[in-house]
């Protein structure tokens, strides 16, 4: 599997932010959490970002957190702040606007209500 996530930013400073984990259902992965972090830091930093326009797939737009993370979370292991995915969109500066084809379960819901 390539990237979770792919962030492209035209000329017109709308940035595109795909979901890109289909087969797996875009589940809350560590490394799903992980790069979808490192795009929204880009949103957040990048002054020349108007929007944002974020997109799953035609199924499933987020499956929520997969067992193994859910799982580090009951055990204690992980903590929930690491998951905060949907607070980091709320922080971000630019308006971003879901996208929605597919399903939106649990974590994937709450991303998808943070967006503007």
């Amino acid at each position: 599997m390539g990237e979770p996530v792919c962030l492209r930013i035209d000329a017109e400073g709308i940035a595109h932010l795909q979901l890109l984990d289909d087969d797996a259902g875009n589940l809350l992965s560590p490394a799903f959490v992980a790069a979808f972090g490192g795009a929204l830091d880009q949103l957040q930093t990048d002054g020349h970002i108007r929007v944002c326009v974020l997109s799953g797939g035609s199924e499933v737009f987020c499956g929520g957190a997969d067992r193994e993370t859910l799982l580090r979370v009951c055990d204690g292991a992980t903590s929930v702040s690491e998951l905060q995915l949907p607070e980091r969109l709320l922080d971000t500066p630019v308006p971003i606007i879901a996208a929605m084809e597919g399903h939106a379960v649990g974590g994937g819901l709450a991303l998808a209500a943070a967006c503007d």
